[in-house]
């Protein structure tokens, strides 16, 4: 009995590595196309970088690195060291993603690991799969796909409604301080004046009165 369970052990294994292969990929995935094209960004070949082909449905993610001349060819890794990529994948839809930085600034520094990325080339929607509009459909045999993405200047810009809404909170609390005359501060006032008015006209005549000259007793 133990002889017979050993003698299966082996088969077992690799009935279970079948399986999990199949799970991943999908039991009527077949490996019958390949992709390969440039990458192009606001017109101009991509400097380098890579692309993602991801599938809709489920199935094994293509990725291919970006040359110095733009072109790209998807592979896909078998997971183990000893066997090389392969650069056929299922035909079928994917959704693109893709990352390209320029070269890290000079004066840019690292504690150990490598060099911090440079700026983005692309436009951020390019970097996640609901965000990607990137979609093609691979069909069987060879595909030549041209990836024209768009530069940065296709981000959103960014919310003015915050910036408007700050400036209005600003100019709120600058006026809080300063407080409109009332109509009884306007009466007070003007009475004030005319009080003061009043006043001046009274010693005006009053220092009249003193410079006025003497007439001196006829006899």
């Amino acid at each position: 009995m133990n002889a017979s369970i050993k003698s299966w052990a082996p088969r077992l294994a690799a009935l279970t590595s079948v399986a999990a292969v199949l799970g991943c990929g999908g039991a009527n995935a077949k490996y019958d196309a390949n992709v390969q094209g440039t990458v192009t960004i606001d017109g101009e070949l991509a400097p380098g970088g890579s692309v993602t082909f991801t599938p809709v449905e489920n199935g094994p993610t293509g990725v291919g690195t970006i040359a110095a001349d733009g072109s790209y060819s998807l592979r896909i890794g078998q997971g183990d060291v000893g066997s090389p990529d392969s650069s056929v994948i299922p035909a079928g839809e994917y959704v693109v993603t893709a990352m390209i930085t320029g070269p890290s600034p000079k004066d840019a520094t690292s504690s150990g690991g490598p060099p911090p990325a440079g700026p983005k080339l692309i436009a951020d929607k390019y970097g996640s799969r609901a965000t990607s509009d990137l979609k093609f459909e691979v069909k069987k045999g060879p595909n030549i796909i041209v990836l024209k993405l768009d530069g940065p200047w296709a981000n959103p810009p960014a919310e003015e409604e915050d910036k408007g809404g700050d400036e209005v909170a600003t100019l709120s609390t600058a006026d809080e301080g300063t407080e409109e005359p009332t109509s009884a501060d306007t009466a007070d006032e003007s009475n004030s004046a005319g009080a003061a008015t009043e006043t001046d006209g009274n010693s005006e005549a009053a220092a009249k009165a003193e410079i006025a000259p003497v007439e001196e007793a006829k006899p």
